[in-house]
């Protein structure tokens, strides 16, 4: 039987293949299928949060299936307090955006919210996974859409921002990817390899500090540029600025959170020791994009590019908050996120309409 969580994984990318065979015929039909697709996957995350128990430790939700498990490869996912705010304002905003899109997208609108729904499943399985190469899966498959979010639908400069989007962001996978390779093979040693995060979260405490050190480094590099964080923000403003309104707001309202939720659910728990080493430099870096995307922000001339600044400021509370490591800081990190999601996707969307 299909749990809950997964269908609320896979929803999006079924649907979207009659989205886009029927919105072919009839482009009205795209948006009824697109609009209604998102607020079904909102009913069911709804559902999830009221079903939710509060103050019980662990993932909940949790559904599995083997995929190559012989390669430490399986089908897991769940959710927990840190990744159930990112879910549900996830589909908020899924939502939201398909309502502005009705107004402000016109062009090749059955492709447009095929691509829409296949965003939205990326976006919800990257929040649940709990199997690192499903986890990267979700992550490239995020990226894909939002290559062509802004190469078709955005302004005048869409195509230099489009590859700009793509060359910071695969660049970042692939050295995320690096770490998460290295992690597996180092902790295959003691047991059977696997990739599943509840069986790598025991064993890599036990890696000695050099390893530990190396792969935290690989894998914040990949989540920092997705953050951003400064001096690897550069691809932000400039993919905000040429994309469409709806689109801006799942740029900043979640892919950002993509780095965030890698941040503390990769680097602060699975690298105790790291962490303890690498914290002072991480929240230096931290305070800099604050101060940094603040500033910069505070000239801009373009709405959307001071929103998007903004969000690098905001992003840096995030960065700080995490490296904090204490409960406190995490847990406003994660506040930091979903308010900051609610309050820039409900800018950017207004943006579009100024």
């Amino acid at each position: 039987m299909i749990g809950l969580l997964t269908l609320l994984i896979f929803l999006p990318v079924v649907m979207a293949v009659p989205t886009f065979l029927f919105g072919k015929k009839r482009t009205s039909v795209a948006k009824l299928l697109g609009v209604g697709t998102t607020a079904t996957v909102f009913a069911l995350s709804v559902i999830i949060v009221v079903l939710f128990q509060y103050g019980s430790t662990g993932f909940q939700f949790t559904d599995t299936a083997s995929w190559a498990s012989s390669f430490g490869l399986n089908y897991v996912v769940g959710v927990d307090g840190i990744s159930l705010p990112l879910l549900i304002i996830a589909t908020f905003l899924c939502l939201l955006a398909a309502l502005g899109s009705r107004d402000m997208i016109s062009l090749r609108e059955p492709e447009y919210y095929a691509l829409f729904l296949l965003f939205e499943t990326g976006i919800i399985g990257v929040f649940t996974s709990l199997n690192l190469i499903l986890f990267y899966v979700f992550w490239e498959v995020v990226l894909i859409p939002m290559f062509f979010f802004i190469g078709i639908w955005g302004g005048p400069r869409r195509k230099y921002a489009s590859l700009k989007f793509l060359i910071f962001t695969y660049a970042g996978s692939a050295i995320m990817l690096f770490g998460f390779v290295a992690l597996y093979a180092w902790t295959g040693s003691t047991g059977s390899p696997s990739f599943d995060y509840t069986t790598l979260i025991t064993r890599a405490a036990s890696l000695t500090l050099p390893l530990q050190v190396a792969a935290s480094l690989a894998t914040f590099v990949g989540f920092a540029v997705k953050l951003p964080i400064f001096p690897l923000h550069t691809w932000l403003p400039d993919a905000h600025v040429e994309a469409p309104a709806p689109v801006s707001v799942l740029l900043a309202g979640l892919l950002l959170k993509m780095g965030g939720y890698g941040l503390i659910r990769y680097n602060l728990l699975l690298f105790p020791a790291a962490d303890k080493l690498l914290w002072p430099a991480f929240t230096a870096i931290g305070l800099i994009t604050m101060v940094y995307g603040a500033s910069v922000a505070f000239v801009a001339q373009d709405l959307k590019r001071m929103i998007a600044l903004t969000s690098v400021n905001h992003m840096g509370y995030v960065l700080l908050g995490t490296f904090t490591l204490t409960s406190v800081g995490v847990s406003a990190a994660v506040f930091q996120m979903f308010a900051h999601g609610i309050a820039v996707g409900m800018l950017f969307l207004m943006s579009g309409y100024i």
